[in-house]
């Protein structure tokens, strides 16, 4: 093998190294940037902070039904959990784990019909222009929430 062979080789070594040390440190920095898990509550973040806080009165009703909420919430979630602990138990209960996830299901269902009768609620009084703001808001507020479920999925 030549001098010349040999130093191209020792830089196209030296080169692949460097992109796999920076491969390694990149992925180390990004696992320790992982956000915490995060709460199964739908609307707890939204009512959570300043207790006098002014809130927006579509705000203030969401926040008005918490408290019936987050109980089916929580069932859901508990339900939830412990369809994956049978999942990973010695014994396979397949119909113990199916009813777990329909009792979860069934909540979840709940939990969205009362928050979409509430949206229904006070949508109902309101005139045809701040409707359509409403639902411009909604619609908003769907495509953010699509957007940061696919980024999650693609950065997991």
């Amino acid at each position: 093998m030549t001098t010349r062979a040999m130093k191209i080789g020792f830089g196209v070594s030296l080169t692949a190294n460097l992109f796999l040390v920076g491969a390694i440190a990149g992925a180390l920095y990004m696992q320790s940037q992982k956000s915490p898990p995060r709460q199964p509550m739908l609307l707890g973040r939204a009512c959570a902070g300043a207790a006098g806080a002014p809130r927006g009165p579509f705000r203030q009703m969401l926040c008005d039904q918490l408290p019936t909420i987050r109980p089916v919430q929580q069932d859901s979630f508990q339900a939830k959990q412990q369809a994956m602990a049978l999942m990973t138990a010695p014994t396979y209960d397949r119909a113990a784990i199916g009813a777990l996830f329909d009792r979860a299901r069934a909540d979840d269902m709940k939990a969205r019909a009362q928050v979409e009768n509430a949206i229904l609620d006070f949508a109902a009084p309101l005139a045809v222009d701040k409707r359509e703001r409403l639902v411009e808001a909604l619609r908003g507020n769907a495509r953010r929430r699509m957007m940061m479920r696919r980024g999650m999925t693609a950065g997991d």
